[in-house]
This record gives structure tokens, C-alpha cells and sequence, in this order.
């Protein structure tokens, strides 16, 4: 690794590190992972997310990691995953080249930064606030596509 500094996963990302798509249209293929339950959008996320990075080979060395896995190692159950455990996925995926590293953090993010990521065709990883009945909660969906 030799100094090179880490590949950030986030809505937020450091370094250029594919070159901008000007034509005001974002679209990143992502393969789609079904969610079948009320609490695994996190994880799902994380997953495809790090399939697109590994299949287009911007993240060499990704390990084979199942869902079941990365809910685990973030500590997901029936109730969901608790944000503050999203980067322990971190300690999981140490061994990628350049070393990928998860930023997950609670803040409203600038719209410019996420733009900046498509235009990269970095997915970006969004936390929505929801409501269904008069119920608040969180869901988390990949942003792969911005029409500008």
C-alpha cells in the first residue's frame, strides 16, 4: 500500500480517481440486491456497493463477504442497524488495494458532494428519513443515478 491514501466509500469521497462524465447524466450500473425483510437496507447497501467497486476493479482484493456477513460484522437485527456501527465493516475489508474505508457519519451531506461522487461513478450510500402510518424511521438506499 506504500503510503497511498485510503479509497473512501461514503457520500463524500477524496482523490480523482475516475474521470468526469460532463453530460449532466449520472448512471452507475449497480447489481440490485433484493431486501425481503424491514431491517437489511444497510447492509444490502454496503454489499452492492462493494460489488460495483470490486466488479469494475476501482477496489482490488474485496473479500467474498455475503450479506449475512455484513450484517453481522455491523451488528444488524430485527430492529436495524445502528448507524454508529456501519464503519466497524472496516475491520472486515482492511486487505483492498487501494484500501477502501467506509465513511458513514449522521450529518446532511452537500448536495455537491454527492453529485461529485456520481460524476466519479462512485455509488453513494443515502440515509432517508421515512414515515408510514405516522411512523418515523430510517432507510437506506444506493443513489446510482443524479439527471441534472
Amino acid at each position: 500500500m506504500g503510503g497511498e491514501q485510503p479509497f473512501r466509500c461514503g457520500a463524500s469521497q477524496v482523490g480523482d480517481r475516475l474521470p468526469d462524465d460532463d453530460d449532466g447524466v449520472y448512471d452507475i450500473l449497480v447489481e440490485w440486491i433484493q431486501q425481503n425483510d424491514a431491517y437489511s437496507c444497510i447492509p444490502r447497501c454496503l454489499k452492492m456497493v462493494m460489488n460495483n467497486l470490486s466488479a469494475r476493479l476501482i477496489v482490488k482484493d474485496m473479500p467474498e463477504l455475503t450479506v449475512e456477513d455484513i450484517q453481522r460484522f455491523i451488528k444488524t437485527d430485527a430492529g436495524g442497524t445502528d448507524f454508529m456501527n456501519v464503519c466497524d465493516i472496516n475491520k472486515h475489508i482492511g486487505g483492498t488495494t487501494p484500501l477502501l474505508d467506509i465513511d458513514a457519519k449522521y450529518v446532511p451531506r452537500p448536495f455537491s458532494e454527492i453529485e461529485d461522487s456520481l460524476r466519479k461513478k462512485i455509488p453513494v450510500i443515502a440515509c432517508l428519513e421515512m414515515e408510514d402510518s405516522g411512523r418515523e424511521y430510517f432507510h437506506a438506499v444506493v443513489v446510482k443515478y443524479l439527471n441534472l
